[in-house]
């Protein structure tokens, strides 16, 4: 993930990005604050007239998932926890707040999962940002074959088969 902190950048990348690049962008204005959001599947920017290195931002987020659903849901989504729970225990005690893994599914299939933070972060607030994501998968991706819940601080991402690096996720 990167961010922005620099009003000038955020300007240039939304002016320069392409019209139909699929991004999502959140903005919030007030009378005295501004903020955007550009996710990326690879690349997070952030603008915001107020401070907010350092924080937790559980309010900006969004959620995907794979329209297929799996054959055995309940045995899935226990599976689904436990990974990106491990997963979340190793990124945030990683100098870099990131760790992938994988699950074996049998059968010659694997689950494979992702969990990051945003660099500003202490070590204390990544694990809680990824604990509330983990804690929202049921609410979007409940027996679904793959999945991700992005947030301006953190995200987890989730996908059968495939590893991580091939694009687009779900």
């Amino acid at each position: 993930m990167c961010l922005a902190q620099n009003a000038k950048l955020a300007s240039l990348m939304l002016a320069k990005r392409p019209a139909n690049d699929g991004i999502i962008i959140s903005g919030g204005e007030a009378i005295s604050t501004l903020e955007v959001i550009i996710w990326y599947d690879n690349c997070v920017v952030k603008y915001s007239s107020t401070k907010f290195f350092g924080d937790i931002d559980n309010q900006n987020k969004f959620y995907m998932y794979n329209a297929q659903s799996v054959d055995n849901p309940t045995s899935f989504n226990t599976k689904v926890k436990a990974l990106l729970s491990s997963l979340s225990g190793k990124a945030y005690t990683d100098i870099k707040f990131y760790a992938t893994g994988e699950l074996d599914l049998g059968a010659s299939k694997k689950l494979h999962g992702l969990a990051q933070c945003t660099r500003d972060l202490s070590s204390t607030d990544c694990k809680k940002c990824l604990d509330v994501a983990v804690s929202g998968l049921p609410s979007c991706c409940d027996g679904k074959r793959g999945g991700r819940v992005v947030g301006g601080s953190c995200n987890v991402r989730l996908r059968p088969n495939g590893p991580l690096g091939q694009w687009p996720f779900v």
